[in-house]
């Protein structure tokens, strides 16, 4: 959520929902995390891939999306 929250400069920021971010979060685990390197290479991810997300929710509950975007609830588990 904070990723598409807070994009890029020159990118539209996108609100999203924890379900709807979910694929965001997952694809920036694997393409930073060195643990990983083992199931990219199984599954052809490299640093040239391009990676498509759906996104399939909005930020649905203002209260919880504050919370999480603004006041760091749950912080990054590394």
């Amino acid at each position: 959520m904070r990723i598409l929250a807070n994009p890029l400069r020159g990118d539209a920021p996108v609100g999203a929902g924890e379900s709807g971010s979910l694929g965001v979060g997952l694809m920036e685990v694997l393409a930073n995390n060195a643990k990983f390197e083992d199931l990219k290479d199984a599954i052809g991810i490299d640093r040239n891939s391009t990676l498509l997300c759906f996104n399939t929710e909005g930020a649905t509950d203002p209260v919880i999306y504050r919370e999480i975007i603004w006041h760091g609830k749950y912080p990054s588990m590394e």
